[in-house]
C-alpha cells in the first residue's frame, strides 16, 4: 500500500517537475522493495532516483550519498560485494564532503560490514576500528537509532570472532538498551 501512495506522489512530483520530491519518492519506493526482498525492483527505483540527480548541483550531495548507500546495500544483499563496495565508497565520499556525521557513520558501517563479508582475510582489528568510529558518530548523532543498534550487534559479532567474550557481551548488552 505504501508503494502505491509513493507512486502516486511520484507522478505528481514528475508532473510539476519537482526533482527533489521525485527523488524522495523513488528512494523510498526502492527502500520498500528492499523490505519486500525484491532487489530487482529496488535497483530499478534506485537508479531512477540517481538519474534525478544528474544535473543537480552540490546541494544534492546528501541525496547522492543516500542513494549510493542504498545501491551499495542492495548489491550487498545480492552478495555482489565488489559492486557494493564501489557504491558504498561513493556514498562515504559524498557524506564526508558535506560533513554529515550520521551519513558518514552509516556508510562507514555499511562499507566495513560489506568488507568483512567480501574479504575473508580482512583484518578483524581494522574492521573493529572502523566500526568503532561509526559507533562513536552514531552515539553523537543518533544513539537510539536502529543503525547504531546494528552497529553494536556487529561489534559484538566481531569481538566474538576474536574470542573476546567480555567485549562481545558488553556490546550485545548495549544494543539491548
Amino acid at each position: 500500500e505504501a508503494i502505491h501512495y509513493f507512486t502516486e506522489s511520484l507522478k505528481i512530483a514528475e508532473e510539476i517537475k519537482l526533482n527533489e520530491l521525485a527523488f524522495y519518492n523513488l528512494y523510498y519506493i526502492s527502500d520498500l522493495y528492499i523490505e519486500e526482498k525484491n532487489l530487482e525492483k529496488s535497483f530499478e527505483y534506485s537508479f531512477k532516483a540517481l538519474a534525478t540527480l544528474k544535473n543537480q548541483d552540490d546541494r544534492f550531495d546528501y541525496h547522492r550519498g543516500a542513494i549510493y548507500d542504498q545501491i551499495g546495500k542492495t548489491y550487498n544483499l545480492q552478495k555482489d560485494y565488489a559492486k557494493a563496495k564501489q557504491n558504498l565508497e561513493k556514498s562515504l565520499l559524498y557524506y564526508k564532503k558535506i560533513i554529515d556525521d550520521f551519513g558518514i557513520a552509516n556508510s562507514t558501517y555499511d562499507l566495513y560490514k560489506n568488507e568483512y563479508e567480501l574479504n575473508s582475510k580482512a583484518s578483524v582489528d581494522e574492521i573493529i576500528s572502523k566500526i568503532l568510529e561509526a559507533n562513536s558518530l552514531f552515539i553523537s548523532t543518533a544513539p537510539e537509532s536502529r543503525n547504531n543498534i546494528n552497529c553494536l550487534n556487529f561489534l559484538a559479532e566481531l569481538y566474538l570472532k576474536k574470542g573476546d567474550f567480555i567485549k562481545a557481551l558488553n556490546y550485545a548488552n548495549q544494543s539491548k538498551t
